[in-house]
């Protein structure tokens, strides 16, 4: 998708981040691109600290 100009993506139920995350595949192809990650399960916040610091803007 990405590269055929998606520049946004919304990656819900992302559970447990591993290698080869949606921003990093989406950021791969174009750099510019934005990800937005939804999840509801309360343990994911403290499972990985620091996987996605540095990546952007939290909320």
């Amino acid at each position: 998708m990405a590269q055929q100009g998606v520049t946004q993506f919304l990656d819900i139920g992302t559970g447990i981040p591993t290698a080869g995350n949606t921003h990093e595949v989406a950021q791969g192809v174009n750099p510019a691109a934005h990800v937005v990650y939804v999840d509801n399960d309360p343990i994911l916040p403290g499972a990985v600290p620091g996987a996605y610091a540095g990546v952007g803007r939290k909320i």
